[in-house]
């Protein structure tokens, strides 16, 4: 025997003979004599946030018990294992026997995994190798902010229901019954403040809950996903830390959308998904030109940073070799409303409950959009958002704000927009001018309902557009309004006035 591996050993049962250890052992290992050499790892075993003192620690490779032994209590737990081998790459597995506090004992194969080397020395009692088991019934929750707060199921109460509740995403963690999910199904839907889009995480190879949707297991769905803005109180918020595998689920993206009127009615847009259009429950199709046809469709038009001198060119998702959408790709979308109807045809989508669904496989993994806003060939960027913006310097898209009655982005110093829209930005951090006039403009004709138009792109005016307010009421930021509501500053006939 190497006298490296003796020195090893008799500092191990040193270290061993410091205590005693009531616990019998459930395990046998391995024959000392079958193998002739080793390796010694110091362990400690974590039952979610608590070190479990008395345990047994057995190692495996396949079958095979290459040792098994016992934790001492008086040494915070500590575990000193002497793991008998002779090749260097097997992989060891951990099985960890204790007492539950119902007096039950509890046989738990450990998720992670170590490779034997021999004469290998991992771990100290200062420093020890960590077994992770799953402890108590706990909710892991993450917020579109980035920040991580950790429930036990028990305590999910009150102001922390609605906490776990607001979450992006929960991952659920230790033990947990059919009951206990039921409980956790109760409480959030028990509160008036659940997050609309929120995942739901849960261990391998775990059965799903009765009722649940939105539900992961490692990279894959075991539901369809389905998303929505939420309403003010319990806004939608997504995050997807990484691709989501659907599984054979689909996705979908269900809004009230403003529907087109011959001059205005264009919508911002984005979701994780390459998608298809429903109106109700038939997928209609993308109009490959302005021209309404004869069937209910639907204009899809993406922003692209070209060669122009201000970069923003609009094409027609059709056209221009852009034949699908994209996840994560902010788009402009236009609905045909009763304007388009005629005597021959009635392709208005009043009425119908329009869903975006995916196409492809795959639910993308939300962006950082803000760090990657370096364009040539352009000072403006159409950026989306996933969870709420609040007081931020944006142009919005706002519909029928010209004298003309087209859609602009106007500049907000302190914009909100809800989730799955998209803003403009001024890369240049200007912000001169005040609106950006969509220059799209349906003509509504009684026969043909859209002016068909060649192929060069739709294009974004970006110098400064003005309003004629001498006839009509607008806000101070220049919106027309139908009525009026409340004590506020207008602009009424061209003049300032405060209606109370």
């Amino acid at each position: 025997m190497k006298r490296r591996t003796k020195i090893k050993i008799a500092l191990l049962l040193a270290c061993i003979s410091l205590t005693a250890v009531a616990r019998d052992h459930k395990y046998t290992s391995v024959d000392e004599h079958k193998y002739y050499s080793n390796m010694t790892i110091t362990t400690k075993v974590m039952l979610g946030d608590e070190v479990l003192l008395d345990c047994e620690v057995a190692s495996f490779v396949g079958d095979e018990c290459r040792s098994s032994w016992l934790s001492h209590p008086e040494q915070g737990g500590l575990v000193f294992q002497l793991i008998r081998g002779q090749t260097t790459g097997e992989i060891l597995t951990f099985r960890v026997v204790y007492t539950d506090e119902n007096g039950q004992e509890q046989d738990v194969q450990a998720e992670q995994t170590y490779v034997y080397t021999n004469d290998a020395i991992v771990g100290d009692a200062l420093n020890p190798y960590i077994i992770e088991l799953p402890g108590k019934p706990k909710v892991q929750a993450t917020y579109a902010d980035g920040k991580e707060r950790g429930f036990w199921l028990s305590e999910a109460t009150g102001e922390k229901r609605d906490s776990v509740a607001m979450a992006t995403t929960i991952y659920i963690k230790g033990i947990w019954t059919a009951d206990d999910y039921a409980s956790l199904d109760n409480t959030l839907c028990s509160s008036k403040k659940l997050n609309p889009c929120q995942l739901r995480y849960l261990p391998a190879d775990t059965e799903l809950p009765s009722g649940w949707t939105n539900t992961i297991s490692g990279t894959k769905a075991l539901t369809d996903i389905t998303l929505a803005d939420g309403t003010q109180e319990a806004p939608a918020s997504l995050f997807v830390a990484e691709d989501i595998d659907l599984n054979g689920h689909t996705a979908t993206y269900t809004r009230s959308f403003t529907l087109a009127n011959g001059k205005s009615g264009w919508n911002t847009v984005i979701v994780p998904f390459a998608f298809e259009v429903l109106a109700g429950d038939e997928v209609i199709s993308i109009y490959t030109n302005m021209e309404a046809q004869d069937t209910k469709g639907y204009w899809a038009l993406r922003l692209d940073y070209g060669d122009d001198e201000d970069g923003l060119d609009f094409t027609i998702l059709t056209g221009k070799g852009i034949k699908k959408s994209a996840a994560n790709t902010p788009y402009l979308l236009a609905f045909p409303g009763d304007n388009f109807n005629t005597d021959t045809r009635s392709i208005s989508l009043a009425g119908k409950t329009i869903t975006l669904r995916s196409t492809e496989t795959t639910l993308a993994a939300t962006p950082d959009y803000l760090s990657n806003l370096t364009k040539d060939n352009t000072d403006y960027a159409l950026i989306g958002t996933f969870s709420v913006i609040l007081k931020q310097p944006m142009y919005l898209l706002r519909p029928a704000v010209t004298e003309n009655g087209t859609d602009a982005f106007c500049y907000y110093a302190e914009g909100n927009l809800m989730p799955f829209r998209a803003y403009l930005k001024d890369l240049t951090g200007t912000n001169a001018a005040r609106m950006l006039g969509v220059n799209i403009d349906f003509e509504d004709k009684t026969t043909t309902g859209i002016e068909e138009i060649d192929d060069s792109p739709f294009t974004i005016d970006h110098s400064p557009l003005t309003i004629d307010h001498s006839n009509g009421i607008y806000d101070l930021q220049g919106r027309r309004l139908n009525s009026v509501a409340g004590k506020q500053l207008l602009i009424i006939n061209g003049k300032k006035v405060l209606v109370r």
